[in-house]
């Protein structure tokens, strides 16, 4: 597939966001279709008066609580090992947290055999929301408070590594957001030694340089933020891959291919890409998409598509929104899908671009 621009813009298509499996708890549904009457009952657990079942993920269930008047989340771990060690690790980088963007742990203890955690009670995932969010002054605040979230969080050299819309909460208010589940977090100094543990991100989250499986490090947090950007403002993903070289692929659409030596070096790159001989020399594309791709549905890249497709989202999705605004979220959006790790900025200076769109 060559990378041909058009003569017209495609127009976007503004839909209800793409439904991510889940990993982990939300702690605001209220479907309870599949929960036993069991899960109802009220128990009174270590003080704490189990209401009702508020959510479920892969290793956990999310019941509402009451405790001398006060509403918690109670999350009960599913007794398993492995889950039992996400749970321990979630409490051992919550219990010195203090920031106003990450969530808050009350409370933790063993009650039976099963591992409960305490936190406090929040509202609602910015994936339920997105839909809500037209006012473009909420959207910066928000991204502002995800971003100081995770600087905290760095600073602590703490990655969070499966950063997406429903781990991020709102307060009962819907002033101010939490980012939660420190389950899948990991130190900064953590080192990948077998290609296997290259499994961590969310799907549609993941930053490229865990798609090419080249190296571990607090910037792909950064991608997914900007993943989560353009989420909140095109209201559904647009790296929706089915698989990790769909994904690869959809990046590409939208930011070209990689030609930095930390990608083309790698065997990813070289089952998913071939040399354009014919277009070297005359402005064409070094490398253009190898035959795997028709496995997918791409579109191949296009230069200014992803500025166009913002353009427009900006100015149909957001009231009270200006020019320069439009202009600027396009180039932090740009600066934070940067191929290189290095450069991509960090989550202050995310914050510091932030600033520049008020």
């Amino acid at each position: 597939m060559e990378s041909i621009k058009p003569k017209v813009a495609e127009p976007i298509i503004v839909a209800e966001p793409i439904i991510v499996a889940k990993e982990e708890t939300i702690y605001d549904t209220s479907d309870t279709s599949d929960t036993s009457e069991e899960e109802y009952k009220e128990q009174i657990i270590n003080g704490y008066k189990k209401l009702y079942f508020m959510g479920k993920g892969s290793f956990s269930s999310v019941f509402k609580c009451n405790k001398n008047g006060e509403e918690y989340a109670l999350k009960q771990i599913n007794n398993d090992k492995k889950f039992i060690k996400y749970a321990t690790r979630e409490i051992n980088f919550l219990k010195d947290m203090k920031n106003p963007n990450i969530v808050k742990m009350v409370d933790n203890f063993i009650y039976e055999d099963i591992q409960y955690i305490v936190f406090e009670k929040l509202r609602v995932n910015l994936y339920s929301y997105n839909k809500h969010i037209k006012d473009f002054n909420i959207l910066t605040k928000y991204c502002y408070q995800i971003a100081d979230g995770l600087s905290y969080l760095h600073s602590k050299n703490i990655i969070h590594a499966d950063l997406k819309l429903e781990n991020i909460m709102l307060t009962n208010d819907l002033e101010n957001i939490k980012i939660i589940d420190l389950g899948s977090s990991i130190e900064s100094s953590y080192k990948i030694e077998n290609k296997k543990n290259f499994y961590i991100q969310s799907r549609y989250y993941r930053a490229p340089e865990i798609l090419y499986e080249i190296d571990l490090n607090p910037k792909i947090d950064i991608w997914s933020y900007g993943v989560i950007i353009t989420e909140l403002v095109f209201k559904k993903c647009i790296f929706n891959g089915k698989d990790a070289k769909d994904m690869i692929y959809k990046i590409c659409d939208y930011i070209d291919i990689p030609y930095l030596l930390m990608y083309t070096d790698t065997s990813c790159f070289n089952s998913l890409f071939i040399k354009d001989i014919a277009g070297i020399g005359i402005g064409i594309s070094d490398y253009r998409y190898s035959k795997e791709s028709n496995n997918y549905k791409l579109k191949g890249f296009r230069e200014n598509r992803l500025d166009d497709y913002l353009n427009y989202a900006l100015k149909q999705n957001f009231q009270n929104i200006f020019d320069y605004q439009i202009y600027n979220t396009i180039s932090l959006i740009y600066k934070i899908f940067d191929y290189d790790p290095n450069t991509r900025l960090s989550a202050e200076e995310c914050k510091i671009e932030l600033s520049l769109l008020e």
